[in-house]
């Protein structure tokens, strides 16, 4: 009587599972559809054309949903977003750029340019009430 070693797996044969010289895929791999021989982009307008099939049919389905009072308020108000944003196309992201620009300040000379900077600061340093650290600044010499 033969026993079976318990780190062997059970039902699965030892060695090769294919015949010897055959693949055991003799048909390759499948081909990957979007990468169809060179050109991607006639799968691409493939997707298109059927998705714009269904447009209607989706846009209509949106409104169903938007109109829904039982759906959940979240689907709904998505509905309606999806709705103005295929309607009227998405909003333009706004970006809030804080800068300042200091154009009084036309000398050409570095140690005038830090001089004025200085006063500016001891000057806004004495309106803040912050009198130590007024005095603490280096005064400029003129």
């Amino acid at each position: 009587m033969s026993r079976r070693h318990p780190l062997r797996p059970i039902g699965k044969p030892r060695g090769r599972p294919f015949v010897r010289g055959r693949s055991g895929n003799p048909g390759g791999r499948p081909a990957d559809p979007t990468k169809s021989r060179g050109r991607p982009e006639r799968y691409d307008a493939d997707v298109r054309k059927l998705a714009r099939e269904h447009g209607p049919d989706a846009i209509k389905k949106l409104k169903d949903i938007m109109d829904n009072a039982s759906a959940p308020f979240s689907a709904q108000i998505m509905a309606a977003n999806s709705l103005l944003d295929r309607g009227f196309g998405r909003p333009a992201a706004m970006v809030g750029i804080a800068a300042s620009l200091d154009v009084t300040a036309t000398q050409d000379n570095p140690l005038e340019i830090i001089e004025a900077r200085l006063a500016a600061i001891h000057e806004r340093l004495q309106e803040e009430g912050d009198l130590a650290a007024a005095e603490r600044l280096p005064v400029p010499a003129s």
